[in-house]
């Protein structure tokens, strides 16, 4: 909260939902809103929303032009939010502004990697978000409030979807500034080491876009065949071959005749391992873990002067 509060933007609303939580957060809370009572506002659910539902009840109350937002484990730093607005102000034909990100063990402090290295990194437009999944963090975007879709994020893990919706309403360009301006965190209890919710969430919402985006099948298609060539992976991990070799048949066949496009997860997840020399990402981990999750103290541990 801290990190948000202590941006240097001057015209900041910061607003917090508490999703009715038992563990002296609300305390914490409501000291620090009467610290900062022009830049902090707190709210308190009476029942716990869900991760979705709360962040569409965080995104009605704020009155700001543009919108980002930080989960409760990560950490934004200096300087963020003011360079994000100014690009938004300069460039209007695009939607969405994003940056690089630095994700680090909860536990030790350590740097694990930088998105942009593991991921990559440029411009690009909805086509690329739907292809390439939802491979840019979301704790980096900056939009506009005015193309979020008016019915709010439905469901955990639709957040990939949401994004390509306010893509599209506000032109279809999004815009990378090459700096680290966020730090998130890896712990055992992040939601995206949960494989088995990614990968159902992921073709949920690629059969929403079939329908609502019929323009991107292509696209579509592409993307459609890595989920189940990952999907494929993680059943051979559980032992469930049958599983196994029915989704890599269907990968094939959605990738047909460019079979050669489902290489590019193979051949980044080799890359990296090289380039960070045998470093193994707790995401990567956990899908090859047969109980699901890597083997990561879940304790949330934060150096002062990083924060600061």
């Amino acid at each position: 909260v801290l990190s948000a509060v202590r941006q240097n933007y001057y015209n900041l609303q910061v607003v917090v939902c508490d999703d009715a939580s038992t563990d002296g957060t609300q305390e914490i809370l409501l000291d620090l809103s009467a610290k900062y009572p022009e830049r902090l506002e707190v709210h308190f659910n009476k029942n716990n929303l869900g991760p979705a539902k709360n962040r569409t009840k965080s995104f009605s109350l704020s009155k700001g032009e543009y919108i980002t937002y930080l989960d409760s484990d990560d950490v934004f730093l200096p300087g963020k939010i003011k360079k994000q607005v100014d690009l938004m102000l300069d460039r209007p034909e695009y939607a969405i502004c994003y940056h690089n990100i630095e994700v680090f063990d909860s536990t030790s402090g350590e740097t694990i990697f930088y998105w942009k290295d593991r991921f990559g990194s440029g411009d690009g437009e909805v086509g690329s978000l739907i292809q390439f999944g939802h491979n840019l963090c979301s704790l980096s975007f900056m939009f506009r409030k005015v193309n979020m879709p008016s019915e709010g994020l439905t469901d955990k893990g639709l957040d990939w979807l949401y994004f390509v919706q306010t893509l599209a309403n506000g032109g279809g360009k999004y815009y990378y500034i090459d700096e680290v301006l966020a730090r998130y965190r890896r712990h055992s209890g992040n939601m995206t080491l949960d494989w088995e919710d990614k990968i159902d969430s992921q073709i949920h919402t690629l059969n929403i876009l079939n329908e609502m985006f019929p323009q991107y099948k292509p696209q579509i298609r592409i993307r459609r065949s890595e989920i189940l060539l990952t999907k494929s992976l993680h059943d051979a991990v559980r032992s469930d071959y049958s599983a196994a070799i029915r989704n890599i048949l269907s990968s094939l066949g959605f990738a047909f005749p460019a079979l050669w496009r489902l290489l590019r997860i193979p051949f980044r997840e080799l890359k990296f391992w090289i380039k960070s020399r045998g470093k193994v990402d707790p995401l990567v981990s956990s899908l090859l873990n047969k109980n699901g999750l890597p083997k990561m103290d879940s304790s949330f541990v934060e150096t002062k002067d990083r924060v600061n």
